[in-house]
This record gives structure tokens, C-alpha cells and sequence, in this order.
């Protein structure tokens, strides 16, 4: 089990750490973690609770379909930068 929000009291199971410019490989599927700018609160009860950093995902599909979706983020120059090495077919932006 691992903690949620580093010491949050809330555990899950059955996952994987993950940082930002790291990859998750499962079955032939590859999920990237990327920058984003949002800031982050969790509802915790009555208290509001650091929720960790921003982040997108870049999602690689067999087939040779890639997602790109950028989090809940403002527009920001890395945007246009990973699109120049980042090869996307579907955005997901908001």
C-alpha cells in the first residue's frame, strides 16, 4: 500500500510511482508524465490538503496512436516546445 499525497492517511493499492519526464510500460502501453501549471488542493473532510504537483500524460497506443493530455493546466511555452519532439495524433487540452 502506498500513501496518497505523501502523508496523507489515505492509502491505495495496486499502484506505481511516477515522476514527471518518467514512463509507466503495462502490456504495450506506455504513459508519460509531463509538466503542467495548476495549482493542486484535496478535499479532505473540513480541510484542504496539498495535492502534489500539476502533470499531463503523453499515452503511447499500440498501433502507433499517441495521446497527448495536458492536465488541468494554463497554456505555457513547453506546450509548443514538446510538440516539436513529441509526435501527437489526439490532443486533450482544456
Amino acid at each position: 500500500m502506498k500513501h496518497v499525497c505523501g502523508s496523507s492517511p489515505r492509502v491505495v493499492s495496486n499502484i506505481s510511482g511516477m515522476n514527471k519526464g518518467g514512463t509507466q510500460k503495462v502490456g504495450e502501453i506506455e504513459v508519460t508524465m509531463v509538466h503542467a501549471f495548476h495549482s493542486c488542493g484535496i478535499q479532505d473532510g473540513d480541510k484542504i490538503v496539498y495535492g502534489g504537483e500539476a502533470c499531463g500524460y503523453i499515452i503511447r497506443l499500440p498501433g502507433g496512436l499517441t495521446v497527448y493530455h495536458s492536465g488541468d493546466t494554463a497554456v505555457f511555452g513547453d506546450m509548443k516546445l514538446s510538440a516539436s519532439f513529441i509526435r501527437r495524433t489526439l490532443r486533450c487540452c482544456p
